[in-house]
């Protein structure tokens, strides 16, 4: 490997080996260019001038208002100032910018992470992004593309916009919007409300007690957390229009055994489904005033258990509105 250390002036430096090269600039307004391996430059202190020239490079500005540009290949830039500037042009990899302060992601960069440090705000661009948060309360936007958006700890909000996008929230009580496009929406660890927008979306609540509206669209709403103990959830699922999909049990069993229940609210009897675990035998109603405006609440049991309520609506059959899966 090629190495160069620069000094605390404003030093100027091409890497002209054949071989991957490590180029440090320390001090000054440094100017430094790789070759087409995959270099690791760092600008050290000062406004600096980064080019990597093809290959997998990592371009770390350091201290200052930095210009970055890795060219062909898949890069990572490192970001520690909202000044920093970031150049990708067409075509040229899948390139990933790590940073310490709030970013929105410019033309041709594909993947943001955010640090912890001020990093609060982290934005999409019109491409297929992959957007990941920190371990403070986050607002993650994906913007136009098919993206991935991972709110990690924290309270978040994430937004989907335009595209098919997954949002994961992690750890926290979290916001998911999924807005236009089919999408799929985790709410992870916590209280969380997930809106999935426009689409036909997949809204899976997890653990504790949460919100699920699924919008416009054919949607499927599961508030349980299938991989652990439901018996004290109570989540809230609304399908809004469209012929949406409440789910109270599946591959893991019946979902809210125990203390905990599913509130379905805005039932449409006439396109909307239930989808259970078990024989359908086990199921039964109680109409009471469970919850709701009215007298017209209508209890799912299982057995004994009661396991959902559809809300200011007794128009529900195991016969025509029942589906068992497992």
């Amino acid at each position: 490997m090629t190495t160069y250390q620069g000094t605390a002036a404003n030093d100027q430096y091409t890497c002209t080996s054949l071989e991957s090269a490590s180029l440090l600039g320390n001090g000054g307004n440094d100017e430094l260019w790789g070759n087409t391996n995959n270099d690791y430059l760092n600008g050290g202190e000062g406004n600096d001038c980064l080019y990597g020239q093809g290959g997998d490079d990592y371009v770390c500005g350091g201290w200052g208002d930095d210009h970055m540009s890795g060219e062909t290949g898949n890069d990572s830039y490192l970001v520690d100032s909202i000044n920093d500037l970031v150049v990708e042009n067409l075509n040229e990899g899948n390139d990933t910018v790590i940073s310490y302060v709030s970013y929105t992601l410019g033309n041709n960069l594909e993947n943001l992470r955010l640090l912890d440090g001020t990093a609060t705000t982290g934005n999409g661009n019109s491409l297929n992004n992959t957007i990941e948060g920190n371990n403070i309360g986050n607002i993650l936007s994906a913007g136009n593309g098919n993206d991935l958006v991972y709110g990690n700890a924290g309270n978040d909000t994430l937004n989907g916009g335009n595209g098919n996008d997954e949002l994961d929230g992690g750890d926290g009580n979290d916001s998911l919007y999924g807005e236009n496009g089919s999408d799929t929406l985790i709410g992870g660890f916590g209280n969380d409300s997930l809106v999935g927008g426009k689409g036909n979306d997949v809204l899976l609540g997890g653990s504790h007690n949460d919100t699920l509206s699924g919008g416009q669209g054919n949607d499927r709403l599961n508030g349980y957390a299938t991989t652990g103990l439901g018996t004290t959830e109570f989540d809230t699922l609304t399908g809004g229009r469209g012929s949406d999909t409440f789910i109270l049990g599946g591959s893991w069993g019946v979902s809210y055994l125990g203390d905990g229940y599913a509130t379905i609210t805005n039932w449409q009897a006439s396109s909307d489904r239930i989808e259970v675990s078990g024989d359908l035998d086990q199921y039964s109603f109680q109409s009471a005033d469970l919850s709701g405006t009215s007298a017209l609440d209508m209890g799912i049991y299982y057995n004994n258990d009661l396991v959902g309520i559809v809300q200011d609506s007794t128009n529900v059959t195991i016969e025509q509105h029942f589906i068992s899966v497992a």
